[in-house]
């Protein structure tokens, strides 16, 4: 749902839901109080005094159009992106022993083919992989000079024990009926919002636009610091 709530020098457009649908209104500021605010995107749009209602209302519908276009997109990236990952059966910074008792750094033969598998599903940008190579050599890093060791048959010291793709142990039955995100903002080429799937499950993410298509540049698990011990 679309409200409009309009004053003689601004428009304010709160975007309820995933159902777009226009009115157009004046309305008192006392009266705006009463709109909930849960799960919205609200756009603001000056007014000048010579502007005339039908450059409004275009411009409204313009901005509402791309709300919705790049909402239905950024779901569909994201469902893609845990398709991918409910499938996929590799390891994220495979690591190696020397001994067979500890592991002792990252198996960077594993980890360059990994690299190229995330670059070509083209749901990422060249950031968000830069950061993924980032973590790599980090965790390498503390696998050699952290005092406290990695040994074989541990759980790592890092991290949570979940999925880092999804934050998750499994993927619920039928997931893909009650994903949807939420808390979505948008600004020209970025947006940040967060995905759920009932639960109580929420997981950031931030996305930008590259060649015109939305990639993803963060995701809250794939952040360093939840790699440290």
């Amino acid at each position: 749902m679309v409200i409009i709530m309009a004053t003689k020098k601004k428009i304010f457009i709160i975007v309820i839901g995933t159902i777009f649908c226009m009115t157009t209104c004046q309305r008192k500021h006392s009266e705006s109080k009463d709109v909930t605010k849960s799960n919205f995107t609200e756009i603001e749009i000056p007014v000048s005094d010579s502007l005339e209602l039908t450059e409004v209302t275009k411009s409204i519908f313009t901005e509402i159009g791309t709300i919705a276009s790049d909402s239905l997109e950024l779901t569909k990236l994201v469902k893609n992106l845990l398709r991918w990952n409910e499938t996929d059966r590799f390891w994220d910074f495979d690591v190696i022993s020397t001994d067979d008792s500890i592991w002792t750094g990252i198996n960077w033969d594993i980890h360059s083919k990994r690299m190229q598998q995330l670059s070509e599903t083209n749901f990422f940008t060249k950031s968000f992989l830069e950061y993924y190579q980032n973590i790599a050599v980090y965790l390498d890093k503390e696998l050699k000079e952290n005092l406290e060791k990695y040994y074989v048959g541990d759980l790592p010291p890092f991290g949570n024990g979940a999925n880092e793709w999804c934050d998750c142990q499994d993927f619920p039955e039928h997931w893909e009926k009650y994903f949807k995100i939420v808390d979505l903002k948008i600004s020209t080429n970025s947006a940040e919002f967060k995905w759920t799937w009932g639960s109580g499950q929420f997981y950031f993410v931030r996305a930008k636009k590259e060649d015109n298509l939305w990639r993803i540049s963060y995701l809250e698990r794939f952040d360093i610091k939840n790699f440290r011990w």
